[in-house]
């Protein structure tokens, strides 16, 4: 049965279970659409049955049972749109990173600097409150974008009395400085992009910030035309 007969059997509340365990003919059982606790659809082209789920709208919003899966539930999807709008910001220069599970693990990052959010309750906890802790810029430094290399120490900033300058060791070549002005209310992004030509007579670069605005830059290290390393500061 091919999957035009299989969509049609499912508009007469008949699915398909392919029985894939006896043999390796595989032999269509028609299962009626209701079958207790019992979901069936198609997923990549393939038949599914799987068990309901044990939680439903009603039950997540009102009963203090699931309280917890809510909570949990809030903080992820937080985490979730915080990680796409700074992946956004930097996508341009992570094309051929090579990793095709990178936003996954970008979203764990976000999710362990959530948690050091000590200051909100279960539920509200937040990313850009977590990122005032001082291990927050860690995660984000050692953080590595699939193949390529993080900025090791290939530059780094200083934070000075009379400003933020970014100082470069050891390395010559282009480097292409992203500074993300997050917006945590509707996960929007204003990025600035400033290109340099480094040499070893490089004197450190000043950047520009503005007081209580929080600012992410983003490292790009160009050799030979190719990119190299990149990383947050």
């Amino acid at each position: 049965m091919n999957n035009k007969s299989f969509e049609s059997s499912v508009k007469k509340n008949k699915f398909v279970v392919w029985n894939l365990f006896m043999s390796k003919n595989i032999t269509p059982i028609e299962i009626e659409k209701k079958q207790e606790d019992l979901v069936y659809y198609i997923l990549n082209g393939i038949p599914v049955v799987r068990r309901k789920s044990g939680f439903s709208k009603d039950g997540l919003a009102n009963n203090p049972n699931y309280k917890k899966v809510k909570e949990n539930s809030t903080e992820f999807g937080h985490c979730s749109k915080t990680s796409k709008m700074i992946r956004l910001a930097i996508n341009e220069f992570l094309g051929n990173c090579g990793d095709k599970l990178m936003y996954q693990k970008f979203t764990k990052v976000m999710t362990s600097i959530k948690n050091l959010d000590n200051s909100s309750q279960p539920g509200f906890r937040r990313v850009e409150i977590g990122l005032q802790h001082e291990d927050a810029f860690p995660l984000l430094r050692n953080f590595q974008f699939g193949e390529y290399h993080n900025l090791g120490k290939f530059a780094f900033l200083d934070y000075g009395l009379f400003g933020t300058t970014l100082s470069f060791q050891s390395f010559v070549g282009e480097a292409i400085l992203v500074t993300i002005q997050p917006n945590f209310l509707d996960y929007t992004t204003k990025n600035i992009v400033n290109r340099y030509k480094i040499s070893m007579k490089n004197s450190p670069i000043e950047l520009q910030t503005q007081e209580n605005q929080m600012v992410l830059f983003f490292l790009v290290l160009i050799k030979k035309g190719e990119i190299t390393n990149v990383g947050f500061l």
